[in-house]
Parts: structure tokens; sequence; C-alpha cells
């Protein structure tokens, strides 16, 4: 087991620095794993949302090959999706989620957000009632080094918004894979603040970029 370097706690946040993206990974899928397997054994079932992007690759393939979880007890959910773009498009969130986590784990139900419904209000108000139907357990994402979560952009992000998923323009271009998408500034963004609210919900967020490899975990109202 890799031990961090430096050790830090911020307000509520707990965060440990490792030394090299690889040492990240295998911790991050390692706690993961184990608090999946706690809250199946508490409860009999579990529900996590998963965040996309380069950064969150290494860790799903690390999670997936652990194994040593009851994935049809699991519910899963994702972040956000381009607004206009259809599930098998190359920059899709679905296909990403489906191609990296749904197809080799086999979950309980995996909610889709779909960018491509006609009527992309409805489309928001129905993901919000599925997640506030249903408790979240755990929420594995990424920080952007400008702030951002998911596609709540520092500029546009209101955490006293009521509506927990929604409609938002990025304040800057986004990226999947090699190739930018100018033409699709729009994304139907779950509202991380809402959506990770219940008092049982754990939150592993985890950076790899240049300069600094962070994994840190918050307990959300313990």
């Amino acid at each position: 087991m890799a031990q961090p370097i430096k050790n830090l706690i911020v307000d509520s946040l707990r965060a440990r620095v490792y030394a090299t993206q690889d040492q990240l990974v295998q911790e991050a899928a390692r706690e993961v794993q184990s608090y999946l397997q706690q809250v199946l054994m508490a409860q009999g079932r579990a529900a996590a949302i998963f965040a996309t992007g380069n950064s969150q690759i290494q860790f799903l393939r690390q999670l997936v090959n652990l194994g040593g979880a009851d994935w049809s007890k699991i519910t899963l959910f994702h972040m956000d999706e381009y607004l206009g773009i259809s599930a098998d498009h190359p920059a899709s969130f679905r296909r990403y989620m489906r191609e990296r986590v749904a197809s080799l784990v086999n979950p309980k139900v995996f909610h889709y957000l779909a960018g491509d419904a006609w009527l992309p209000i409805k489309e928001c108000e129905r993901y919000a009632q599925l997640l506030r139907a249903q408790p979240i357990d755990l929420c594995c994402l990424g920080i952007g080094e400008n702030g951002h979560l998911a596609f709540n952009d520092p500029p546009v992000a209101d955490f006293n918004d009521n509506r927990s998923v929604k409609i938002v323009k990025p304040s800057r271009p986004r990226c999947t894979g090699r190739k930018t998408l100018p033409a699709r500034p729009h994304g139907c963004a779950n509202r991380l603040t809402a959506s990770c609210s219940s008092t049982r919900s754990r939150q592993v967020c985890y950076e790899s970029g240049n300069r600094i490899l962070v994994l840190g975990s918050v307990f959300v109202g313990l």
C-alpha cells in the first residue's frame, strides 16, 4: 500500500498527496471499494455517482479490475452530459460510462442523463426526481484546475440554486479526449451540492494534474 507524501485537513476535507498518479489511482480505488463493501454490508444496497474526464479513466479501470463489490446491488448515476448529442457520440458521457463501467460490472441500474432529449428541461427534472428518490452513498469526482465540478464552473455555479439538475453554459471550451467541442457549449449538469446532500454520503475526490496528486474524502453531514 502506497504511503502519501503529505497529509492535509482543510475544513472537513481530509486530503492525501501522492508521489505518482499510479499510487493515487490505486489508493482511490481501494478506498471506494472498501466503502462500497461497508455500505452493502450495512444496508444491502448502495447508490453512487461517477464523473467522467481524462482524470477518471485510470481510476475507473482500477476500480473495475479490483472487483470485490456486488455491483448487482448498486445503482449508478453520472454527473453531466453535453446537450444535443446522442448516446453513441464519441464525446458522449453516456457512452463513456457505458464502455468503462456499466458494460463491465453490470450494475443494478445505471441512470443516464439524456443530452439529446427533445425536452431538455423535462429531462433535467426527470433526473432530479431520480436523485431525490435514491439516497446517494458515494460520489467520485474530480476537481478542475479552476475549481469546477462537472459543468459547474465557478462563474456560473450557484450552490443556493434549488434546482439539482439544470442546463448550464461553461465559461470555457470543453474537451473530451482529443476533440474540443466549441459547438456544444451547454450541458445538463448535475449539481453536486444537491445530489450528495445525504448525511450518509461520502465523496471521494481526486485530481491528477501535472503539479499535484491529491486524494481527499468528505463525509457530508458527519
